[in-house]
């Protein structure tokens, strides 16, 4: 056969390959590439010239545990040997193997050798994740072809003194991709991977400030789709330009823009309610009928001012009944025998409930 038919040959294989999954003949996924990839999965031939038999072996072991199958450990050598092995000829070009869930048959075809073996392989795998066969006549040897990932051929070695398991095909006894002559694979039906999933987040609508936006995850190897989702709004980004404290007679404000949207808010900071004194009343030394005034200063809205006395050193207290400026920030009074010694003392309240009494202040007469 000439290298030109033998080209058209495996580009027909990969033609009729790809036409069987668009017609839905495909099997159901039971594992991902790590599980098929897995040590016990893979086999090293028990006598040189089986690596025909024991690739093969691997190959059915692999499209077992693909379908699903839970006696795919079964597959063996021997067990492979007894429906596609003819001693001293070697592996059958077509078989059938009677595997327990259902029947999986096995073809062949040739390659047409240097790199035009390249893109057939390469096409043969994304429709075959059981891997192939592959046979260097000229080696000879064969090895199980499993996959191509990031532009390298991986493959299970059955020669001893070889890579145990998935190893790249550059690392095996002899065979590579451009120089293999033929190779066998699983034509019916075909199977599928179980995605390993790698999850990638794609947003379909930003969210706002104060709007809700959408989005979805794919999958980068599979490409399904997980159903939409609400994405929150994202909340204003605030920064503070202009700022005016509240006092104890206005209330104040404070001025904000959004950094992200550039909408401006402004913010009313209540009044103080509170009293705050900002001047004691001081005691006073005076002489007899000398005036002597107690002053309190205090910051706040609506005050009112109340003042006592004490005639026992501060033990209990009395409001002035009849005193100038009793009821005033100020207190009045006229120094005098009877009031030596006295204490007085203002009580500060306001409309919103808040009190505050001053420092003790007394009169000493001179």
């Amino acid at each position: 056969m000439t290298l030109v038919k033998k080209a058209a040959a495996g580009l027909l294989t990969v033609v009729l390959v790809l036409v069987l999954l668009s017609a839905g003949m495909v099997e159901s996924h039971a594992a991902t590439m790590d599980q098929i990839n897995d040590g016990d999965v893979f086999l090293k031939q028990s006598r040189s010239g089986y690596c025909t038999l024991t690739s093969a072996t691997m190959m059915l072991r692999r499209y077992a545990y693909l379908r699903g199958d839970e006696d795919w450990a079964s597959i063996t050598e021997g067990s492979t040997a007894d429906v596609a092995w003819l001693y001293g000829t070697g592996l059958f070009f077509t078989f059938q193997y009677p595997a327990s869930s259902g029947t999986i048959e096995v073809s062949s075809a040739s390659l047409p050798g240097d790199s035009e073996n390249i893109p057939i392989l390469v096409s043969l795998l994304e429709t075959h994740p059981e891997g192939i066969v592959l046979y260097d006549s000229y080696a000879p040897h064969a090895v199980l072809l499993t996959d191509y990932t990031d532009g390298t051929f991986y493959c299970a070695d059955p020669a001893g003194g070889y890579g145990s398991g998935r190893i790249p095909l550059s690392e095996s006894y002899a065979v590579r991709a451009d120089n293999a002559s033929c190779y066998w694979y699983v034509s019916s039906p075909a199977v599928q991977l179980e995605c390993s999933h790698k999850w990638q987040f794609v947003v379909d609508t930003q969210p706002g400030c104060e709007t809700s936006g959408t989005g979805h995850e794919v999958c980068s190897l599979c490409g399904e789709v997980k159903p939409e989702v609400t994405l929150e709004p994202t909340g204003h980004d605030l920064l503070m330009t202009e700022s005016h404290p509240a006092s104890y007679y206005a209330d104040g404000s404070r001025t904000y823009v959004c950094r992200t949207c550039g909408e401006s808010k402004t913010v009313t900071l209540p009044m103080r309610t509170g009293i705050r004194i900002t001047k004691q009343p001081v005691s006073q030394t005076a002489a007899i009928g000398q005036d002597v005034a107690f002053t309190v200063q205090a910051n706040g809205k609506d005050l009112r001012y109340q003042w006592y006395f004490s005639e026992d050193q501060g033990k209990t207290w009395e409001i002035f009944q009849v005193a100038n400026g009793s009821q005033n920030n100020t207190l009045q009074l006229v120094a005098s025998r009877q009031n030596n010694g006295l204490l007085v003392r203002c009580e500060i309240t306001n409309d919103q409930g808040a009190t505050r009494l001053t420092n003790t202040a007394e009169i000493k007469i001179a």
